[in-house]
Parts: C-alpha cells; structure tokens; sequence
C-alpha cells in the first residue's frame, strides 16, 4: 500500500508556496514507515536547491537549454525532473533539456503545454500529461512507451 503524506512550505523571501511530498511505502501494518523520495514542485527551474538532490521534481518551466543549465549547475542532481514541453517547438527547443540531462543520468520528462499551465508547478502534477521522456528513463524504466501519455501524478507514484 503507498502512502503519501503532504505538507506545504510558505516562503516569504520568495513569495512561493513550495509543496514536498514524501512517498511511503507500508507492506504491512506492523512495519515501520519508509522514506523513498522527496517530491519538489517549483514553479520555476531556477528555484532548485541543493536540498532537491536525489528528490523528484515538478517545475512549471518549459524543458529549453536554459533550464536545464539549472539543474546542470545544482550542487546535488535530484533524481528525476518534470518539465512543460512549450509546444516542443521549432528544432524540439522546448524539450531540449531531456537530452542534456541524459548526460547527467537525471531521468526527464515533458508534460504538454496544453494539459497545464507553463509556470505553475502544481498544475503540471495535477493535470500536465507526459509527451516526452529521456533516454535515460527509457533504460530505467522497461514500460516507458506506456508512461507517454499518463497523468504526471500517476508517474510521480511509479518513480516512488
């Protein structure tokens, strides 16, 4: 049985409410709870800290080079990354950053601009479809070509 549990984090320097999750697992009554991964939803790439290291995270941003070159640069790499994909765009520029992150072993996804809103995070969670996925994932995951197309949140669930 998967239990989620969800607090919210108010900062005032930056005026955005961050929401983190934590994935539990619970086989049985009697066991213990365990810690899996931290969920991280970022309206904007640049709002990645060093905290999100090895963490799953939504952002509202689109999926360009310029985004990836946040995560690039982030002191700890979070373990995987959600991104809105702008329509992917002229030359696939707006998922450009799945294949950059192959590089780093970060697995990538794309949800389509028109399943969520580019800039809000928790709209990309609650309702962003996945298009696109990078080949890092694809070696990971055996069924990827059955995760195009499935709701953000029910891919969140499986990367737990």
């Amino acid at each position: 049985m998967s239990i989620v549990l969800w607090r919210r984090y108010d900062s005032l320097e930056t005026h955005q409410a961050v929401l983190h999750a934590m994935l539990l697992n619970k086989p049985d009554k009697n066991d213990e709870l365990t810690f899996v991964k931290s969920l991280y939803l970022i309206d904007s790439i640049t709002q990645i800290t060093a905290d999100m290291g090895n963490a799953v995270i939504i952002s509202g941003s689109h999926g360009g080079v310029s985004s990836a070159s946040y995560v690039v640069d982030a002191p700890n790499k979070p373990f995987a990354v959600f991104f809105n994909d702008a329509g992917v765009g002229k030359d696939r520029a707006g998922i450009e950053a799945l294949r950059i992150l192959d590089e780093l072993q970060v697995l990538a996804f794309a949800y389509a601009h028109d399943s969520a809103r580019i800039g809000q995070a928790q709209d990309g969670l609650d309702h962003g479809i996945v298009t696109h996925i990078n080949a890092q994932a694809q070696t990971q995951i055996p069924s990827f070509s059955e995760w195009v197309g499935k709701l953000v949140w029910d891919v969140v669930k499986e990367l737990r």
